[in-house]
């Protein structure tokens, strides 16, 4: 019985043994995949941490930079309006002093006429400004100014069943030559 008795210890412990193995296996195979799994998480934790950090870092400098901006609109606003009111200022200087008007005016327009080319591409002296009631000031209405001097109206375009034909070229009616004294001019070969 000794031996049946160490024989059946001897198979306990091996079964023991072998269940202890196993069972460390799958402790040891347990650990692997939750470490793994912890791992994974960690990564994916570190990712999204990264990910909002950066969206952050992005929104943050956006915000700098609109900050700046509207900064520097405000800066640009302001020294426009500056300009604005020196030159109302001067203006109703200007106009407060009857004596100083025409001076200014007539330099004004000497340099718009420079900067055009001249009247009529002639760049002459401009004429001295001079006063006269508003109603009388005709610039609007150039054709009073200067009568018989009118460009000839092209004919329009005549429709016909469908067709448009282009206009005929102008005419333009020439100034009656002076006729010499004693008649009628005589032709070669008359």
């Amino acid at each position: 019985m000794a031996d049946l008795s160490a024989l059946l210890e001897k198979e306990a412990s091996t079964e023991i043994e072998a269940i202890l193995s196993e069972a460390r296996k799958r402790a040891s195979e347990i650990a692997v995949g939750a470490s793994s799994e912890a791992q994974a998480l960690e990564a994916t934790r570190a990712r999204a941490v990264k990910s909002q950090s950066e969206a952050l870092l992005v929104r943050a400098k956006s915000a700098a930079q609109l900050e700046a901006s509207s900064l520097r609109l405000t800066a640009q606003h302001d020294a426009v309006q500056g300009v604005f009111a020196a030159v109302s200022a001067q203006v109703d200087e200007l106009l407060a002093d009857p004596a100083r008007y025409p001076a200014v005016f007539a330099k004004l327009l000497a340099e718009a006429v420079a900067g055009a080319g001249g009247m009529h591409h002639q760049g002459g002296q401009p004429e001295a400004p001079f006063q006269r009631p508003v109603p009388e000031v005709d610039v609007l209405h150039p054709r009073p100014r200067h009568p018989g001097v009118e460009l000839p109206q092209a004919p329009a375009a005549v429709a016909e069943a469908g067709r448009v034909e282009a206009p005929v070229a102008v005419a333009v009616a020439a100034q009656p030559q002076p006729q010499p004294p004693g008649g009628q001019q005589h032709q070669a070969g008359d």
